[in-house]
């Protein structure tokens, strides 16, 4: 994974000139061509069922489905489609089997707002001030189309590219792990989205006896990062890989994030999750902790970050200020952004235990340079991150190394063995024994 492109070559005058054209070019088809449509939190649920929020575009031979929401009480739902006519519908699922059936609370709307015009803006889009479609649910509307959301129907019904990357099984070898597309994930998100779009991905058949285990990958990565660290842990844990186009804003692919965990634990009821993140990633993952609600949140249980640049990087500063395309992810990047602002607008929930890890050297076990040759210690070690962790782990090692370091990979599979109650493995000499987890 070559971060090392943004965050320490993002000078402007190194940047290659074929990369930024590439971004600007996206980022004004994406103004031209694409737009958010929002809705606002659903009205008179009974609390009886899930609410399903769902849009179809209206195209010459009818609706066609294009994406669904299970959105949380209170929350607003978003989705990023291209420019066109849309209509949204939601139901309550009484017997949550994610179909509708007549006599089941519902609404729909035809041509909803669009919100165009994002990407190219200086500044990180102001979700809260856009325009949203309300929704207030009846006994007596009937919705005129049949909706079936089972995991086999969507297959069926979304678009060929959106509907293969939701559980679908993968090995090492996946395309879409290959180091182009993940470059095309940093430089051309939008065409990242329409060719691959957001995964969350299996290694093999999902089994209800293991322990789901979430991996989230920093920027210009991608699930291959882990691959070491996962091929030396038991085959006790249910591996999910989630991918995204790491140009996007962070915002956007959080709450993207927390969709598939939410979906993911509404359809399996039985299971809870750990999450693992590297570098950016910790980003990620700790902007979906803060969209979950208190249900979703009460199953998570394990949150491990590995060089996590809590209070940004001062590189995508410049890039904001300097770079003629500036990548919507360098937005969300900038010290104190509204982004890095509304993941600590809230602590983590008493039952997550964060295991924070940090890196220094610029080589496994190098000399300490007040940074792991990407991001800085100080950012790393940011003051709310450090007071919410359960424990925190220094690693001599780089940005990179540390997702094959045996101790790391020795520490991590001690913290997730005691979070399941599992034997526990020898621990590392290399650190003190970790805490046992708070209760």
């Amino acid at each position: 994974m070559r971060v090392v492109i943004f965050f320490t070559v993002i000078a402007i005058s190194f940047l290659p000139a074929c990369s930024i054209n590439k971004l600007k070019h996206e980022l004004e088809r994406a103004d031209s061509t694409y737009a958010y449509v929002k809705v606002a939190p659903i009205e008179d649920a009974t609390g009886e069922g899930k609410v399903l929020l769902v849009i179809y575009q209206q195209t010459e031979s009818g609706l066609k489905l294009i994406n669904y929401r299970t959105p949380g009480t209170g929350q607003d739902s978003f989705f990023l489609v291209p420019q066109g006519d849309y209509t949204v519908v939601a139901f309550e699922d009484l017997n949550q089997d994610f179909i509708y059936q007549q006599g089941e609370p519902a609404a729909s709307s035809d041509n909803p707002p669009l919100v165009t015009d994002i990407a190219e803006r200086d500044v990180e889009p102001d979700y809260g001030s856009m325009p949203s479609q309300a929704l207030q649910l009846s006994a007596s509307h009937e919705l005129p189309m049949t909706i079936d959301l089972s995991t086999q129907a969507l297959s069926r019904q979304l678009d060929k590219s959106r509907s293969r990357s939701y559980l679908k099984i993968v090995d090492w070898d996946y395309p879409a792990f290959s180091a182009e597309n993940v470059a095309k994930g940093l430089w051309q998100p939008l065409s990242f989205l329409e060719e691959t779009g957001f995964g969350l991905y299996l290694l093999e058949e999902l089994d209800p006896n293991k322990q789901p285990l979430l991996l989230v990958h920093g920027i210009n990565g991608s699930p291959l990062n882990f691959k070491a660290l996962i091929e030396n842990l038991d085959d006790h844990y249910q591996v999910l890989l989630f991918q995204y186009p790491s140009g996007f804003p962070l915002d956007h692919t959080a709450y993207t994030l927390q969709l598939a965990v939410d979906d993911f634990l509404e359809r399996y009821p039985d299971q809870h999750l750990q999450v693992l993140a590297h570098s950016m990633g910790g980003l990620v993952s700790r902007g979906m902790l803060v969209l979950n609600d208190a249900e979703t949140s009460a199953r998570i249980s394990t949150y491990i970050t590995l060089a996590t640049p809590w209070s940004g990087h001062d590189a995508a500063r410049l890039g904001v200020e300097w770079s003629p395309a500036v990548a919507p992810v360098w937005k969300s990047m900038v010290p104190n952004s509204k982004y890095l602002q509304l993941i600590f607008s809230k602590p983590l929930p008493e039952n997550i235990n964060h295991y924070l890890f940090f890196t220094y050297a610029g080589s496994r076990n190098g000399p300490s340079q007040g940074n792991d040759e990407v991001v800085t210690v100080q950012s790393q070690l940011n003051y709310q991150a450090q007071r919410e962790a359960a424990a925190i782990y220094g690693i001599d090692d780089n940005h990179n190394g540390v997702l094959d370091n045996p101790c790391t990979i020795a520490t991590i599979q001690t913290l997730l063995a005691r979070e399941t109650g599992k034997p526990l493995p020898a621990l590392p000499s290399c650190l003190p024994t970790p805490p046992a987890p708070a209760q």
